[in-house]
């Protein structure tokens, strides 16, 4: 019957995607294996917003939380104090989940799991509190350093620390348009204590859940007893400013309620002919939270979106400089479905495929790209100008800073060079979103189409971008 078959099909996804995984997983390790006490090296290149990516696949500093769990640097640099040491504390606490509260809640906490660490590295397979931690791969291999660290006073540390954005892409779109509100839900503005977006933007879901409720709608009273927090509304929040539609967002919610109810065992608030609906009225009421709770990132975005469908009308690809100098070019084609009737070992055979037509660019695309590939291509030429400037830094480093694990909005080096690291990062971003990067890029299509009337540029708050420097938690 129905009911059977939707039951059948979730089941099958899953099982799908954990052999996905499985897969995964085996390839990874054998990498590992092959390479281990190898020093590698990351053949590079940037996509055509400028985003750098590594060449090879699976075990990589860009990989899943197992492939950068297993990858250390290859040159050590020497922690000799608590001082050298405090961001591989906060690294610990981190990986573990511990990554709400204050850098000093942050150290106090790896200290007191110093004893469970000496557990853990002396004997992983048995001692399985690690397993429990939001990034179990990553908090196991910071046991096993942070163990010899405490244990002799001093070491040389081969570990990657991490200092992560809030939400990088709402962080540019707020810092382009001066958003108080923004900035300050993305740990741009200085805060006593880490802001958290996601939690902000849960805290409206569940308001007009309430209101709702109160209405006698019993889906919203149902959601309210279930329990609406971030975790569900992180990837819609994380993807807004790249592109989010109605659809992916539901998608999100759907992946978040089965993973509540398959991995977490939690109970069904709903029975299979409810669950659609069901699903389907949280994923309106999260896309209307987002949409109030961020209402200039919002404008900044169909600015970007309005440029681009007038240059797409014209027939014209999109193209900028970015802050630190890449060439970036947006062209997508309409694109036609094309099939082929033809026999395979004996057996009549119809294979479609798409194939792009390049005398006509696509308006719908280049509109959907736009605000996306922009923002793309400021936190690439963050990440390009912060390497290169960390490189040549006599200031805050002994000769500059030269190892490196970085994913885009997540800047990684030796503990006793994150300090400095983020003196520098935080420079950089001052020193560009200073200027009104928003109306030079405007400026640069005006200068390409002067036939064109672009639209005025949106409203703008009153932000002093320079507090960046003052914010503890804008990467941490």
């Amino acid at each position: 019957n129905r009911r059977w078959r939707q039951m059948a099909a979730g089941v099958y996804s899953r099982n799908a995607s954990t052999k996905s995984k499985r897969l995964l997983t085996a390839k990874i390790l054998y990498l590992a294996n092959k390479l281990k006490d190898t020093r590698l090296f990351y053949p590079t290149n940037t996509d055509f917003r400028g985003r750098v990516y590594n060449i090879p696949s699976f075990l990589g500093v860009m990989g899943n939380k197992l492939s950068r769990g297993l990858l250390h640097f290859s040159r050590p640099q020497r922690l000799k104090s608590d001082e050298d040491a405090k961001w591989l504390a906060v690294q610990g606490a981190n990986t573990w989940g511990n990554d709400k509260v204050t850098l000093n809640e942050r150290w106090r906490w790896a200290e007191e799991f110093t004893r469970d660490a000496h557990k853990i590295a002396k004997d992983p397979t048995k001692e399985l509190l690690w397993t429990e931690a939001n990034d179990a791969w990553g908090f196991l291999a910071w046991c096993f350093e942070w163990s010899n660290y405490k244990l002799a006073g001093k070491i040389q540390s081969y570990l990657p620390v991490n200092m992560d954005a809030s939400n990088n892409g709402l962080q540019i779109l707020s810092m382009l348009t001066r958003d108080e509100l923004g900035m300050a839900a993305t740990n741009v503005l200085p805060t006593d204590k880490p802001a958290d977006i996601y939690g902000a933007v849960a805290t409206v879901v569940n308001s007009h859940l309430k209101t709702d409720a109160a209405q006698g709608n019993a889906i919203a009273k149902a959601w309210l007893d279930f329990g609406v927090n971030r975790n569900c509304l992180k990837r819609p929040v994380m993807c807004y400013s790249y592109g989010l539609t109605p659809y992916s967002n539901r998608a999100y919610v759907v992946d978040w309620y089965e993973e509540q109810i398959h991995e977490k065992k939690r109970t069904k608030p709903f029975d299979a002919d409810e669950q659609f609906i069901a699903t389907n009225y949280l994923a309106q009421v999260c896309w209307k939270s987002i949409e109030s709770f961020l209402d200039k990132p919002k404008l900044c975005m169909d600015f970007f979106q309005q440029c681009a469908r007038k240059v797409a009308e014209k027939n014209r690809p999109l193209k900028w400089v970015s802050p630190s100098g890449f060439p970036v070019h947006q062209e997508y084609f309409n694109v036609h479905n094309q099939q082929v009737n033809t026999y395979i070992s004996g057996k009549a055979t119809c294979v479609k495929f798409k194939e792009e037509d390049a005398t006509t660019v696509s308006k719908r695309s280049m509109q959907n790209g736009a605000s996306p590939n922009a923002v793309h291509s400021i936190d690439s030429a963050m990440l390009h100008l912060t390497v290169c400037r960390a490189n040549a830094d006599r200031e805050y480093t002994n000769g500059g800073i030269f190892d490196f694990a970085m994913i885009h909005d997540s800047y990684g080096t030796h503990s006793n060079n994150c300090d400095a690291l983020s003196k520098i990062l935080r420079q950089v971003f001052v020193d560009n979103f200073s200027k009104d990067l928003l109306a030079d890029w405007r400026d640069q299509l005006a200068l390409q189409h002067p036939d064109i009337d672009f639209p005025d540029l949106p409203d703008y708050g009153s932000a002093d971008i320079t507090l960046i420097n003052n914010s503890t938690y804008f990467f941490s």
